[in-house]
């Protein structure tokens, strides 16, 4: 685990908390990055459905209208995931918490305020699935360039 990346991920979160927190523009941009992040992990063999999480990226791309956009991703997160809810119920699948929670990153629209932020625990969960850190660095900064190149004001 590199130095960059935890900064990267440190600051945008503690940038989002501090100064933007809600801000419709950057759970656009983090859903942005998981977007196109997203194809690398296979989620071929769970019960996510597969229309529903690509009508979210979708969504994710060209729906630029803050309302519109968090009903869209309210009724795409309860399609996406309601065969995952019916194992669980059953116990007859085991989901790997990493992918679940990666998918739920995708339809988030507001944080808790005691909590971190979509984009802090997508990344994570990228690098733990596999997804070459320096490609995810490469994509924090693409999306996030004004927040971690930021200077320490210490």
């Amino acid at each position: 685990m590199s130095y960059k990346f935890e900064s990267y991920i440190d600051k945008i979160d503690d940038y989002y908390y501090e100064n933007i927190y809600g801000d419709f523009l950057f759970l656009k941009k983090g859903a942005l990055f998981i977007a196109e992040l997203l194809p690398m992990v296979d989620l071929s063999k769970y019960p996510f459905d597969k229309e529903a999480i690509e009508a979210q990226i979708k969504n994710v791309k060209t729906n630029n209208d803050a309302v519109s956009y968090e009903q869209r991703t309210k009724e795409l997160k309860k399609k996406a995931i309601a065969n995952v809810t019916d194992f669980y119920k059953e116990g007859y699948f085991r989901i790997k918490e990493e992918i679940f929670d990666l998918i739920l990153c995708l339809f988030v629209v507001n944080t808790d305020p005691h909590d971190e932020s979509a984009v802090y625990y997508a990344a994570y969960h990228f690098r733990y699935l596999g997804v070459p850190e320096k490609l995810l660095i490469e994509k924090l900064e693409y999306y996030f360039g004004d927040i971690v190149h930021i200077e320490d004001k210490e």
